[in-house]
């Protein structure tokens, strides 16, 4: 079928060009003269502006007034009125000071560039010793002979006697044994460092962002709670202060560490059972005791507060906010993984009463008995891991007996009225032994204790006062008998029941 093709055809348009109109007058204020005005006012507001901006000067460009020759101790007027001679010659030394100086920096600089090279070459060579020494295939050399010590006849072989005749005076004996007080806080301090310096880079993570803020917390929190007899004070504060510089590596950790050094570096007899370098477990363990309980007599550091500016008033804790920071601190730096796996399940379902036990919010609001709390859950903690730890030990030995009560602490011959009748803890008496074993150095009078002082001062008033009331009757009572009783002798003349009337011949008065 045939289709026809009709060409695209547009419309015709009219066009009708723009015709303003002209009845439309502008508005006030708008008329051609009055816009003439503000044009010719604008012209000469700019004129002003440049004009002043062209007469300003910079400071910099207005001489000084007491203004010295650059690099000398001439003024600059004395300056211009030297002759050119003198001026030449005050510029040729001071560049010949200028190059000596320079000639100094450069030996200084060559001599710390010699330095750094004979530094780096000799760990190079360290570290080619010590591989040399992995990869050698020889058999270790057999340690050579050494000849026995024989003693002339009838001399004896030399013994330290004096060492252990002076170590049982009772005097001189602190100096060969610590006291058990400084045997705990030298543990205690072993293991905050050693826990330190294994676990903030145990990992390929960076100290930075979490990790950062669980050290910096976890630093301020031994700040307020430790003794200052456990030492370690000063370290912390300079972890604190130096956190940027640690976190760039092991190498600026050790070197913190190594500027402030502890007393002792190792754990005592009663954490290490003989093998040198062992006892982390137990001295970390003490340190979490006093932490708490220093915790609980500072109140979370509200009196270390008491007259100090407000400026330097320490990180103040409660017992809610402590908790989380040792979670924390386990959570990031703790070595051992199934303890730190253990601590955190045990932590997070709330196990001995935690969330219900441990307030947060304002520390000022807490009670003695609420800050008492945290204490008392870390030693239930600990006397939970105690028993799981035996159990363990006890099935790999094969054990079918375990007594819990044998490793729970405190045993019944150390403190015996911590245990009552029925088997149970006594809780007040299980504290003040805590606050015995891990706070007996710092006998400070805080408010608290003045508090708790003062509200057992009062009971005692009330129960002297009713005593006191008591005895006052009784006494009255015995004062008005008396008194009947002497009346009745002055009026009968008769002291006796039984008493002869003059003249009655022993009969009944």
């Amino acid at each position: 079928r045939e289709r026809s093709y009709v060409p695209f055809q547009p419309r015709e348009r009219s066009y009708v060009p723009f015709q303003p109109r002209e009845h439309v007058v502008p508005r006030p204020g708008m008329q051609p003269e009055n816009i003439a005005k503000w044009r010719d006012e604008f012209a000469n507001k700019r004129a002003e502006l440049e004009k002043k901006h062209h007469s300003f000067k910079q400071p910099f460009q207005r001489p000084l007034k007491d203004a010295m020759k650059a690099g000398t101790d001439i003024h600059v007027s004395k300056y211009k009125a030297m002759p050119v001679a003198d001026r030449l010659k005050l510029r040729d030394d001071k560049m010949k000071e200028n190059d000596e100086l320079m000639k100094k920096r450069a030996d200084i600089a060559k001599k710390f560039k010699e330095m750094r090279d004979k530094k780096a070459a000799e760990a190079h060579a360290e570290l080619s010793k010590k591989r040399s020494r992995f990869f050698s295939r020889d058999k270790p050399k057999k340690p050579e002979l050494v000849a026995p010590v024989v003693h002339p006849p009838g001399s004896k072989p030399k013994t330290n006697l004096p060492k252990k005749v002076l170590s049982n005076v009772p005097v001189v004996k602190r100096v060969f044994k610590p006291t058990p007080e400084e045997e705990l806080y030298g543990d205690a301090a072993a293991s905050f460092v050693a826990g330190i310096k294994m676990g903030l880079f145990n990992t390929d993570k960076p100290l930075e962002g979490r990790r950062k803020e669980a050290l910096l917390d976890w630093l301020e929190l031994l700040s307020v709670s430790l003794p200052p007899e456990l030492g370690v004070h000063e370290v912390v504060d300079a972890l604190r202060s130096h956190v940027d510089f640690i976190s760039q590596g092991q190498d600026k950790l050790n070197k913190i560490l190594e500027e402030h050094p502890l007393s002792n570096n190792f754990w005592s007899e009663s954490c290490s059972k003989g093998r040198k370098g062992q006892g982390f477990s137990c001295g970390f363990w003490k340190l979490l005791h006093i932490m708490s309980v220093g915790l609980s007599e500072q109140r979370g550091g509200i009196e270390l507060c008491f007259g100090v500016d407000p400026d330097d008033e320490p990180r103040v804790f409660s017992t809610l906010e402590a908790s989380e920071v040792v979670r924390e601190y386990m959570a990031q730096f703790f070595g051992c993984e199934t303890c730190r796996n253990n601590f955190m399940s045990k932590f997070d379902d709330c196990s001995f009463n935690r969330c219900s036990r441990l307030e947060g919010g304002d520390p000022d609001e807490l009670t003695i008995e609420d800050w008492r709390e945290f204490p008392l859950w870390i030693w239930e903690f600990h006397n939970d891991v105690s028993v799981r730890v035996a159990s363990v030990k006890n099935k790999m030995q094969k054990k079918t007996k375990s007594n819990h009560m044998v490793q729970q602490w405190p045993k019944m011959e150390d403190c015996f009225l911590c245990h009552q009748e029925d088997g149970d803890w006594d809780m007040e008496e299980v504290y003040e032994f805590l606050e015995k074993t891990y706070w007996s150095g710092t006998d400070v009078d805080t408010p608290a204790k003045a508090l708790a002082q003062y509200e057992r001062s009062l009971i005692t008033t009330r129960g002297s006062r009713s005593s006191l009331q008591f005895y006052s009757g009784v006494g009255l009572l015995l004062l008005l008998a008396y008194t009947v009783k002497r009346r009745k002798v002055i009026v009968t003349g008769m002291r006796k029941h039984f008493d002869t009337t003059p003249g009655g011949g022993g009969k009944k008065a």
